[in-house]
């Protein structure tokens, strides 16, 4: 016996050696190994049928014709079980190897094959797009029509558009169970395979199929399905669908923008019949979503002339309302501009206006329809461009034509706001008008009002130096000021102070604006309206109260430019009393200190010196208290005071303030009767031990 060196040892065994030959010939044909194949089926041993039938299957699933083939050429090939036939083909056809489909057909035992397995068969190559295996089978008139239904649908559920175009072409398409063709449609359409439903569409029993066929329209229109949307408007049954679902097909088609639909549709047999309403809303639509080419086909179509005007007046405003540049030149330049009414210009040009479209703007200024615009309309665009900084668009419309028209009322209108809103360009533009000087004064008091209340310094400077200036009223001049200095706009203020007309604004105003600036601690503005050339005629009130207040909120510069201002000597006496009191309860040491080193401090009243000393102890402001200790003055304060500011000081155990007032060298003036108070008020607090310790050696 001849030993086979390709077989394990326990091949050799004689019970075993026929299953080990067989499971050797299935794990060739799953490896591909044609060698090994040859070899195994010369053995004189038999291989069991299972195994060369389930060879068979796994070699004709991957593909390995040559195996193939040596299987069929064997000897016992006629005796492999049908079945396993059957498997080889539906796993050659799922996979497409056409040839070894090819190479069963030609076997003498393919005609074993059952009808309704070839049918099979025919299905399973269509779900798996394999063509050419697919007409194989279609061959065989013997396949019931059931198989070929279920092959279109199988085809479109994948998708496999050239299956079934080919179902389609076959002499058994009429076969084809209508409800198949519309089940077929309807996957490819949820699917979205349009050559599918294209193709379905175009057949020859495109007649059969129940479909909502405007609705589809619709649908294909909205999402640009541009192939069924044409195949629809190509097809037998075009003229089925309503016209209402022709005119809603066209709106959705020129609002989503899909111009080849538009343009099928307009070319379509049925365009003519369609409702002028839907015409003009499509129009509308396409304008106010930005579709050039759908409006230019529109506007190119043979029925644009019956187009309602006010569609036409609708689709401007909504085009202009939204910069659609090109398709407002689009139709101001269509044969029937001049027909729609300026009511719908009007609109139109708001619109732009609004929304800063200057393209639109300039277009509609220089049409031939600008002349019918109402002046209203050119009012209330010059406004809205002005309030929203639209630049170019003022520019327009004061360099156009009919600025001449513009109401003054408008135009100072928008000379405040702008001013308020701090547009400068635009209020350079509307001053360097050729109107500027017709602008009522009124408006040019309010719109430096507003400049001057926002701090737009560029736009108030615009204003001084224009040829209108010596025309606003001085109480708006003293407002501005006074605003200005609230605000802390310090340019406002020198640019006013250094105007020409400086001279007119109110004293009381010039005071206001001191004392608003100190109490808010404007400092720069401070100095430089003490700086100014009327600061001497300030009325003394004001400087007081100035200095009072800026002594309250603490702000020291300004208290200190105060002092020694030219006018210091001027203020009275009881503003300082006032100053110094509020400063001490306030704890602004740094005034307190430039008041009692001032020249001045001779004259504040002992009383106020005697109540600030007490307030400052009653406070804890210990520093302030030193400095007060500490003044050339402090020898004449009453001793009253100085008893009433250790009892303060003690009842709020201010040690410190205590052993200043106590090491002061006025403390041995202190009536009795108040230091005893003081003990009073030290013995029912937490801190005697330290009081007594202070007081011992100087009472007793």
């Amino acid at each position: 016996m001849t030993i086979n060196p390709l077989l394990p040892s326990s091949a050799l065994s004689p019970p075993n050696f026929i299953n080990d030959l067989g499971e050797s010939l299935i794990e060739a044909s799953k490896s591909g190994n044609f060698p090994i194949i040859q070899h195994l089926m010369k053995s004189d041993h038999e291989i069991k049928l299972n195994n060369l039938g389930f060879s068979l299957s796994v070699a004709s699933e991957n593909g390995c014709l040559s195996i193939v083939d040596s299987l069929i050429a064997s000897t016992r090939f006629n005796e492999i079980n049908l079945s396993y036939i059957y498997d080889s083909l539906i796993k050659a056809s799922r996979n497409g190897h056409i040839e070894i489909v090819q190479a069963f057909k030609r076997t003498n035992r393919f005609h074993e094959i059952k009808p309704n397995s070839l049918g099979r068969l025919l299905v399973t190559a269509s779900e798996n797009d394999h063509l050419s295996i697919m007409e194989i089978f279609m061959s065989f008139h013997e396949i019931d029509s059931s198989y070929i239904d279920d092959a279109l649908l199988g085809a479109s559920r994948y998708g496999h558009i050239q299956i079934v175009q080919a179902l389609i072409a076959s002499d058994k398409f009429n076969k084809i169970k209508s409800t198949s063709l519309n089940t077929s449609l309807l996957i490819a359409s949820e699917n979205d395979y349009s050559s599918i439903i294209e193709s379905l569409i175009a057949s020859t029993r495109f007649h059969e199929i129940s479909l909502d066929l405007g609705q589809t329209l619709i649908e294909t229109s909205k999402n640009g399905r541009v192939l069924i949307a044409k195949a629809l408007i190509r097809s037998t049954r075009f003229h089925e669908i309503s016209l209402d679902y022709l005119g809603q097909a066209l709106i959705e088609a020129s609002k989503n923008g899909r111009v080849l639909i538009v343009k099928a549709l307009i070319r379509s047999t049925r365009f003519h019949e369609i409702s002028l309403d839907y015409l003009g809303q499509a129009l509308t639509e396409a304008s106010k979503n930005g579709r050039v080419l759908i409006v230019k086909a529109l506007i190119e179509s043979t029925r644009f002339h019956e187009i309602s005007l006010d569609y036409l007046g609708q689709a401007l405003t909504e085009a202009s309302k939204n910069g659609r540049v090109l398709i407002v030149k689009a139709l101001i330049e269509s044969t029937r501009f001049h027909e729609i009414d300026s009511s719908y210009i009007d609109d139109a040009l708001l619109g732009a206006s609004r929304y800063s479209h200057i393209q639109i703007v300039q277009a509609l200024i220089t049409s031939n329809k600008f002349n019918k615009i109402k002046s209203t309309s050119l009012d209330t665009s010059l406004l809205i461009a002005s309030e929203n900084d639209h630049l170019s668009i003022v520019e327009s419309l004061i360099t156009s034509t009919r600025f001449h028209e513009i109401s003054l009322n408008y135009l100072g209108q928008a000379l405040i706001q702008a001013s308020k809103n701090g547009h400068v360009l635009i209020v350079k533009a509307l001053i360097g008008s050729t109107r500027f000087h017709e602008i009522d004064s009124s408006y040019i008091d309010d719109a430096l009002l507003g400049a001057s209340r926002y701090g737009h310094i560029q736009i108030v400077q615009a204003l001084i130096t224009s040829n209108k200036f010596n025309k606003i009223k001085s109480t708006s001049l003293d407002t501005s000021l006074l605003i200005a200095s609230e605000n802390d706009h310090l340019s406002i203020v020198e640019s006013l102070i250094t105007s020409t007309r400086f001279h007119e604004i109110s004293l009381n105003y010039l005071g206001q604006a001191l004392i608003q600036a100190s109490k808010k601690g404007r400092v720069l503005i401070v100095k430089a309206l003490i700086g100014s050339t009327r600061f001497h005629e300030t009325i003394l009130d004001y400087l007081g109260i100035s200095l009072t207040e800026a002594s309250r909120y603490g702000h020291i510069q300004i208290v200190q430019a105060l002092i020694t201002s030219n006018k210091f000597n001027k203020i009275k006496s009881t503003s300082l009393d006032n100053s110094l009191l509020i400063a001490s309860e306030s704890d602004h040491l740094s005034i307190v200190e430039s008041l009692i080193t001032s020249t001045r401090f001779h004259e504040i009243n002992l009383n106020y010196l005697g109540q600030a000393l007490i307030q400052a102890s009653k406070k804890g402001r210990v520093l302030i208290v030193k400095a007060l200790v500490g003044s050339t003055r402090f020898h004449e304060i009453n001793q009253a005071y100085l008893g009433l500011a250790l009892i303060e000081a003690s009842k709020n155990n201010q040690t410190l303030i205590m052993k200043a007032l106590i090491g002061s060298t006025r403390f041995s003036e202190i009536n009795p009767s108040l230091l005893n108070k003081v003990l009073e008020e030290a013995s029912g607090c937490n801190y005697l031990s330290i009081k007594w310790a202070l007081l011992k050696d100087a009472i007793f």
